[in-house]
């Protein structure tokens, strides 16, 4: 039966969070020994360099998912946003020089700013709304590129950059904590970040309190598409060509990664620290799989499956009459 005959005592659940704030970071413990074990060259100065750069993108996805899914929400788009904005990039910077960017990243702020807009006055699910959006996404990166992969010129700026060094250290790893600590600033110290979380919980009661629901979800989903549009630039900035999908299957770790962290997919519980957390211990994961020879449909089927048990146990089925 799918309805819910009971509801789990308070205690229950409280007891559930504290332990879902440990695990992850016991995971990614339990993870890099394993790895240490079977596979050590990971971890060797050359290694970790290559992973860091590797999981750029990923992380950056993850941040891109996390305040939808702190919302009670999901977005699905946030994979097709960096390949569409990998085919623009390709596109559009033989015109606009050092403009290309910056102009990127507004273009995918506004699209997910219209996104977020039209999911509350349309009053989609957001699993509806961001399926329609990467299909919109998808097909328009398709049809622009023609199907075929595009080069970029290195010396784009920003990508250049973004693909070098400093003092040792790859500049999309300085780009990810700067922009997670963004994020921690936003949750921890503004008005948005309240009202996040506030709609994650209960977001008819945060509605009745008079918060603007519809503005929150325009800002939040901005942020998503923008987050996710810088991880497009890191996968150009590594390879300087862009494909309509090259990015497409990064998505199932993302969502992983945010979901391991501890971030429920019924909102309000979470963070961006247990994001990062999480999307370390899902790459770690994907780099040893390859490492070790298996072949990507095994690894789907691992994420999967992981995905499944992270919402199982962390789902507030409190909030729940009936699943569905």
């Amino acid at each position: 039966m799918s309805e819910l005959s009971f509801k789990m005592p308070a205690s229950f659940y409280l007891r559930r969070v504290r332990l879902m704030d440990f695990s992850p970071v016991l995971l990614l413990g339990a993870m890099a020994i394993l790895l240490w074990i079977t596979v050590p060259q990971i971890f060797s100065v050359g290694g970790l360099r290559t992973f860091a750069v590797n999981a750029g993108p990923v992380l950056m996805l993850v941040l891109a998912g996390t305040f939808p899914i702190l919302m009670g929400g999901i977005d699905l788009s946030v994979a097709a946003m960096a390949s569409f904005a990998g085919v623009l990039i390709a596109l559009l910077s033989p015109a606009l020089g050092a403009m290309t960017i910056p102009a990127i990243l507004v273009i995918s702020a506004v699209i997910g700013a219209v996104h977020g807009g039209l999911r509350v006055y349309l009053q989609l699910p957001s699993f509806i709304s961001s399926l329609g959006i990467l299909g919109l996404l998808s097909g328009s990166a398709l049809v622009w590129s023609g199907a075929t992969a595009l080069p970029i010129d290195s010396g784009v700026p920003f990508l250049k950059e973004l693909g070098g060094t400093s003092l040792g250290v790859p500049n999309s790893v300085l780009v990810i904590a700067a922009s997670a600590l963004l994020l921690v600033v936003v949750l921890r110290m503004t008005i948005l970040g309240r009202n996040i979380y506030a709609i994650g919980s209960n977001e008819r009661a945060t509605l009745m309190s008079g918060v603007n629901v519809t503005l929150t979800y325009t800002i939040t989903y901005a942020i998503s598409a923008l987050y996710a549009a810088l991880a497009g630039c890191m996968l150009v900035s590594q390879t300087f060509y862009s494909a309509p999908g090259f990015a497409t299957n990064l998505l199932l770790p993302a969502i992983v990664g945010v979901v391991i962290g501890g971030t429920a997919i019924t909102g309000g519980v979470g963070g961006v620290w247990q994001s990062i957390v999480g999307g370390i211990v899902a790459t770690l994961f994907q780099t040893g799989a390859i490492v070790l020879g298996f072949p990507p449909a095994v690894q789907n089927m691992a994420f999967g499956l992981v995905v499944i048990a992270a919402v199982a146990v962390s789902i507030d089925r409190s909030k729940l009459g009936v699943v569905k």
